[in-house]
């Protein structure tokens, strides 16, 4: 799958991203997909990365 980038998600990296969040450069991307917000984003990556919100 190709994001709002013109580059496409590598499945490696996207297994990573329950434990080091979604990197910010995927954000727009993931928001349109998903129809969630920045704000909700923010909070999962907290969460991903231990991170007390």
């Amino acid at each position: 799958m190709a994001s709002d980038t013109g580059k496409k998600f590598q499945p490696d990296a996207v297994y990573k991203w329950p434990k080091i969040g979604i990197p910010d450069r995927h954000w727009p991307t993931i928001i349109r997909l998903a129809g969630c917000t920045a704000q909700d984003l923010f909070e999962a990556n907290l969460a991903a990365r231990g991170v007390a919100a």
